[in-house]
C-alpha cells in the first residue's frame, strides 16, 4: 500500500489477495501476479523510503493504542477487528450514517461492502 500511496482501492486488493483468495507473499507466482497489476517492481518494496515509513507508520499505530485489524478511531475511542465494526457505526450515528455526509455515505458504503465479502479461502499451510 506505501508504494501505492495508500490508495483505498490497493488496499482493498491486497486484503482480497489475503482473505478471499487465501494467497499469501511467500507464494512467489501469486505475488508477482500481484505486482504485475499495479506495475509495481518487487525491489521497490525494499527500499530505505519504504521500509522507513512503514517503521513510522507502525510506531504511531502503537503510540496511538492500535492493536489490531481493522481499526476504526471515532472521537479518540479506538474500535478494532471486525465484529467491533458495528459498535463503531452506532457510536456516532449521526456523523456516520447521515446521508448528506459525502465521507459518512463513502463509510457506510465501504462497511456494506465489507458485510457482503465473500467467506475467505482458508491459507494453504
Amino acid at each position: 500500500g506505501i508504494v501505492l500511496n495508500n490508495d483505498i482501492d490497493v488496499i482493498q486488493r491486497l486484503f482480497r489477495f489475503v482473505w478471499v483468495e487465501g494467497k499469501v507473499p511467500q507464494d512467489e507466482s501469486a505475488f508477482a501476479s500481484l505486482l504485475a497489476e499495479y506495475s509495481v517492481e518487487k525491489d521497490t518494496l525494499q527500499s530505505d523510503s519504504v521500509k522507513s515509513t512503514l517503521l513510522a507508520n507502525g510506531q504511531q499505530a502503537l503510540a496511538n493504542g492500535v492493536f489490531g485489524v481493522p481499526t476504526v478511531e471515532r472521537d479518540q475511542q479506538l474500535y478494532w477487528g471486525y465484529e467491533a465494526t458495528d459498535m463503531a457505526l452506532a457510536f456516532a450515528p449521526g456523523q456516520i450514517h447521515s446521508q448528506s455526509s459525502e465521507a459518512g455515505a463513502s463509510l457506510q458504503q465501504l462497511m456494506d461492502e465489507a458485510r457482503n465479502l465473500p467467506q475467505g479461502q482458508g491459507r494453504k499451510r
